[in-house]
C-alpha cells in the first residue's frame, strides 16, 4: 500500500509544471499546446486556489506572449522583456504559491 504524498506536494509539482510551460512560453517562445494546460487543469481539479493559478498563469502567457509579437513585428528586441516577465513570474506570481510560501528550505 503506497503512502499518501506529503502536504502540498501535489502543488508543488503543479507548481513546477507550471514553472517549465511559463519558462516554455515566456522564455523560449513556445506556443503551449492547450492539451498542456488542461493536464494542469485537471492536476489541480477540486483545489479552486490551485485551478485559479493555472487560468490566471494560462491568461498571463496569452497576454505577453500577444505584446512580445507586436513588439517583434516592429522591429523592437523582445529577449530581455521576455526574461523580465519570466523573472516576475517566478517571484511574483510563483514563488509565493509554492506550499511553503515562497519561503524555501529554512526559510
Amino acid at each position: 500500500m503506497s503512502a499518501a504524498p506529503p502536504p502540498g506536494a501535489r502543488r508543488q509539482l503543479l507548481i513546477d509544471r507550471l514553472l517549465g510551460l511559463v519558462d516554455r512560453g515566456m522564455g523560449g517562445g513556445e506556443v503551449v499546446p492547450d492539451a498542456e494546460w488542461e493536464a494542469l487543469s485537471a492536476l489541480a481539479a477540486g483545489q479552486p486556489r490551485s485551478l485559479e493559478l493555472v487560468a490566471r498563469l494560462r491568461a498571463i502567457v496569452a497576454e505577453c506572449s500577444r505584446e512580445i509579437e507586436a513588439r517583434r513585428a516592429k522591429g523592437e528586441e523582445v529577449d530581455s522583456l521576455r526574461r523580465d516577465i519570466v523573472e516576475y513570474v517566478r517571484g511574483a506570481v510563483l514563488a509565493p504559491a509554492r506550499p511553503d510560501g515562497g519561503r524555501g528550505p529554512g526559510g
